[in-house]
């Protein structure tokens, strides 16, 4: 996902009249790494680790500790950082998936309930194979690095601001 940050024309018209954008652009690496750090933080907390209809909930922890940042680097007239994960179905809680999914075969427990001194408990009598199978899969977009991103949209286009405008007054 790609997001652009706009500039109030007060701050496009300084960087205009003092054309130093190489240098600019270095000065706002380590803010823009600053921030990218924050709102990773923020959307670990707010997306990944509470539970609700909007956010995952910790399982495993494999997914939250999988998020991670990459370095702000310029590129051309921008300066370009990202946040993301090696952990594939990553991609399907961020955009969601409908379509059919092949299941592999597979044992199951059999447990059945029994009384046993006098009360009715679980008990596994054997194990149950499953062959494969196809299944119908219908999993809602739930976009946690999305929203978190956007929801962090104004605080670093704020950081940003103020980082060019510490620039140019020091020249």
């Amino acid at each position: 996902m790609k997001t652009t940050i706009q500039l109030p024309p007060q701050t496009q018209s300084a960087m205009n009249r003092l054309r130093d954008d190489e240098g600019m652009l270095r000065s706002l690496v380590p803010i823009m790494d600053d921030q990218v750090e924050l709102t990773l933080a923020e959307t670990r907390e707010t997306f990944f680790r509470t539970s609700g209809p909007q956010s995952l909930g910790v399982r495993t922890s494999r997914l939250w500790k999988s998020l991670r940042q990459t370095k702000a680097v310029i590129s051309g007239n921008r300066i370009v950082a990202a946040i993301g994960s090696n952990v594939k179905y990553l991609g399907v809680h961020e955009f969601g998936f409908q379509g059919t999914v092949q299941v592999g075969p597979y044992i199951r427990k059999r447990n059945v309930r029994q009384v046993i001194f006098g009360k009715r408990r679980k008990v596994r009598v054997g194990d149950v194979p499953v062959r494969a199978h196809s299944r119908q899969l219908n999993f809602p977009e739930r976009a946690p690095l999305r929203r978190g991103i956007a929801a962090s949209h104004d605080r670093i286009a704020r950081a940003m601001v103020g980082g060019i405008v510490e620039f140019y007054k020091g020249k």
